[in-house]
């Protein structure tokens, strides 16, 4: 009885010491696991100021978008105006032409 006390206590001893060992491990992974969390969550942080800044880009794309095709429309009214004038100019000669023959 007495030797079966001494292995059980032996056992006891070393499951108990054991224990401490995975406690001490748990804790440790359990620091590394709250140091990646951190760099994750100041990564996610930087992702989306990044985001936000890239949106506010595009919405300024956006508008310098519509800006220069109103320009264009503005371009296009120019020309086509221009063609006319010289459409008539053209007809005018044409008529002088006529008349001086």
């Amino acid at each position: 009885a007495e030797a079966a006390r001494g292995a059980v206590d032996s056992k006891v001893a070393s499951l108990t010491e054991e224990r401490d060992a995975l406690k001490l491990e748990a804790g440790a992974i359990g620091e590394k696991l709250g140091a990646v969390l951190s760099e994750v969550e100041e990564k996610l942080l930087a992702v989306g100021k990044d985001g936000d800044a890239l949106s506010k880009e595009v919405a300024a794309l956006g508008t310098e978008r519509a800006a220069l095709r109103t320009k264009v429309a503005q371009l296009e009214g120019d020309v086509a105006r221009a063609k006319g004038a010289a459409s008539k100019a053209g007809d005018a000669g044409a008529a002088e032409a006529v008349v001086f023959r």
